[in-house]
C-alpha cells in the first residue's frame, strides 16, 4: 500500500514500468566522421581523441584547409558535421525514436591550438594582430530539422603543440521527446584585421558521444501497468497533506488510471504517463519517486508490487505561503458575504434613522420657528463628530479581533499539516511575520498625530531697545581718527611732494 504521509510531504506513487531486463545508461562511440581514427602527432593531451584531418573530406568545411595532421583556418572558418541519432548501436544495444524520447546528453570534446597571433606565450605560423578565438557549438534537433537544445561556447585561450595543445569540453542535455538528429560545428576565427592565409586556431581533434537509457517497453508491461493501477486504487492519502496537493494526486492517480486503460501503444503510454507525472511535479513541488515492480515465479500468475518510502519536503516558505493562501481565500469570501450582510443592515439603519431625523425636524419647526439655523448646524456637527470618532474605535476593536482569528486559524493549520517541531516553528514564524508586515497597512485608520501641536508662544511682551549704542559717530569720523589712514594720507603727501620736486628738476635742467 502506498502513502502521502503529511510530516515530510512524501509523495509514493508506482510510476515505474519494468521492462523485463532494468533500465540501463549507455554512452555510444564518437558520433563525428573521424571515429575509429587515430589521435594527432601534433597534440599529447589525450591519445584517446581522433584527428580530424585524417577524415577531412568527410567534414563539411569553409574557409579551412587540412594539413598534416589539423584543420587551418583563414579569416573565419568552419568544420562541421551532422547526422541521424537513431540506429546507432553500441555492443548488443541499438538506439530508436522510442529510446531517445526518454532524452539525450551530447558529449563533445576537442583539443586546438591557438598561437598564431602577437602576444602568444609560442608563438607560431603567420603570428600576428589581435589574441584569436575559437568556438564548439553542439545542437540536438528534431525529425524535422528543429533545434530542441543546443550549446555554444566561445573561447580565446593561448595554446601550443604537444603538451601544450589545449583540450576543452562541451554538454547539451534535453530530457524531452523528440531527439532525432545532431550537429556539430567548430569554428576558428583569426582577429587580424587584415587576415592572412592559414592564421587563424587550428584543430587537431574532435569527438561527440552520446548518453541515453535503453527504456524499451516490451509486452510484460501491460502487466506492469495493470499492477500500477492496481496499486494506485490502494493508495491513501491522509487528511493532514495539503490540500492541493491532495486534490493534484488524485487527479494524477485517475489520469494514470485512465493512460493504463487506454488503447494505446505501450510507448505512447509512457511518454503521457511522464508528462502527468512532470505537470504534477512543477505545479504542487512535490516529487513522485519510482517504485520497482518484479514479477513473481511462472507458476503463479499474480504479480507483487513493492514499495519503497522516500521522503521528499517542501520549503518552509512554501508551506507557509500555501497555508496563508488557502485561508485568505476562505476569508474573503466570508468577508465578501459579512459586508453585504452588513450593508444591509446599514440600508435598513440609515432608513429609521432619516425617518427620526424628519419626526424630529418636524417637532422642533413646529415648536421653534424662530431658532437660528446656527444653533442647528452646531449641533448636528457635534452629532456626527461623537459617532465618527465611536465608529473609528468600533473598526479598530473589529479588525483586531479578525487579525487574531485568522492567526489563530492559521496556526491550527499548521499543527495539522505540519507535524516535524523545527519545521513547524519555521512555518509559523514565517505566518506571524507575514501577518505582522501586512498588519502595518492598518496605521492608516488611526487618523491620530503623532504630537498634537501647540502655541507656547502666546500673549508674550514686546521687547525692544530704542537706545542708541553710538551715538554721534559715523564712519566717515571713525575713518578720519584711523592710524592706517592717517599713515597712507602722509604718504600720498610725500609722493605728491616728490612729483613736484621731479617736475621741477626737469623744467631747470630743459633751460
Amino acid at each position: 500500500m502506498y502513502y502521502l504521509k503529511s510530516a515530510a510531504l512524501s509523495l509514493i506513487f508506482a510510476t515505474a514500468l519494468t521492462l523485463t531486463t532494468l533500465a540501463e545508461e549507455i554512452t555510444t562511440g564518437n558520433l563525428l566522421p573521424n571515429a575509429g581514427d587515430s589521435d594527432s602527432n601534433y597534440q599529447s593531451v589525450d591519445n584517446n581523441i581522433p584527428n580530424v584531418a585524417s577524415s577531412c573530406s568527410e567534414f563539411t568545411l569553409n574557409s579551412a584547409t587540412c594539413l598534416g595532421q589539423e584543420i587551418e583556418v583563414t579569416a573565419t572558418g568552419t568544420v562541421n558535421a551532422s547526422g541521424s541519432l537513431v540506429d546507432i548501436t553500441t555492443n548488443s544495444d541499438t538506439t530508436t525514436q522510442e529510446k531517445l524520447n526518454n532524452g539525450i546528453t551530447l558529449n563533445g570534446i576537442t583539443i586546438i591550438q591557438n598561437c598564431e597571433w602577437d602576444g602568444s606565450s609560442n608563438e607560431c605560423g603567420n603570428r600576428r594582430g589581435a589574441q584569436d578565438t575559437f568556438k564548439t557549438t553542439i545542437k540536438i534537433l528534431d525529425s524535422d530539422g528543429n533545434t530542441l537544445a543546443s550549446v555554444d561556447q566561445i573561447r580565446n585561450t593561448d595554446a601550443h603543440y604537444y603538451s601544450n595543445a589545449l583540450k576543452y569540453t562541451d554538454q547539451v542535455i534535453y530530457t524531452g521527446s523528440g531527439s532525432n538528429q545532431f550537429d556539430w560545428t567548430w569554428t576558428g576565427i583569426d582577429n587580424d584585421p587584415n587576415p592572412l592565409s592559414l592564421g587563424g586556431p587550428n584543430l587537431l581533434g574532435a569527438s561527440l558521444t552520446m548518453t541515453y537509457e535503453n527504456v524499451v517497453l516490451e509486452v510484460e508491461t501491460q502487466t506492469a501497468l495493470q499492477e500500477v493501477s492496481t496499486a494506485i486504487n490502494a493508495t491513501e492519502i491522509e487528511e493532514s497533506v495539503n490540500v492541493e496537493i491532495q486534490e493534484e494526486a488524485v487527479a494524477l492517480i485517475s489520469t494514470v488510471q485512465t493512460i493504463a486503460a487506454a488503447p494505446l501503444s505501450t510507448t505512447t503510454k509512457v511518454v503521457q504517463v511522464k508528462a502527468a507525472i512532470k505537470k504534477f511535479e512543477n505545479k504542487t513541488g512535490a516529487t513522485v519517486t519510482k517504485t520497482q515492480v518484479t514479477t513473481a515465479p511462472a507458476v503463479t500468475t499474480t504479480n507483487v508490487v513493492q514499495s519503497s518510502k522516500i521522503v521528499t519536503q517542501q520549503k518552509a516558505t512554501t508551506i507557509a505561503k500555501q497555508i496563508i493562501q488557502s485561508t485568505t481565500k476562505k476569508e474573503t469570501i466570508n468577508e465578501e458575504k459579512e459586508k453585504q450582510e452588513e450593508k444591509k443592515s446599514e440600508v435598513k439603519t440609515e432608513e429609521k434613522q432619516e425617518e427620526k431625523k424628519q419626526e424630529e425636524q418636524k417637532k422642533v419647526v413646529s415648536a421653534q420657528e424662530e431658532t437660528s439655523e446656527e444653533e442647528e448646524s452646531s449641533s448636528t456637527t457635534t452629532t456626527t463628530e461623537t459617532v465618527s470618532t465611536e465608529s473609528n474605535s468600533e473598526q479598530k476593536k473589529v479588525q483586531s479581533e479578525k487579525v487574531k482569528a485568522s492567526i489563530t486559524k492559521l496556526m491550527d493549520k499548521v499543527d495539522e499539516q505540519v507535524k516535524d517541531i523545527a519545521k513547524n516553528l519555521e512555518v509559523k514564524n514565517l505566518i506571524k511575520l507575514d501577518a505582522m508586515v501586512n498588519d502595518q497597512a492598518s496605521l492608516d485608520l488611526y487618523n491620530v498625530p503623532f504630537y498634537l501641536p501647540k502655541d507656547i508662544y502666546l500673549d508674550q511682551l514686546p521687547l525692544s531697545d530704542n537706545r542708541l549704542i553710538y551715538r554721534g559717530i559715523t564712519l566717515s569720523n571713525y575713518i578720519v581718527n584711523d592710524k592706517v589712514f592717517i599713515k597712507e594720507q602722509k604718504l600720498n603727501e610725500l609722493n605728491l611732494k616728490k612729483q613736484r620736486l621731479l617736475m621741477e628738476i626737469r623744467e631747470l635742467k630743459n633751460g
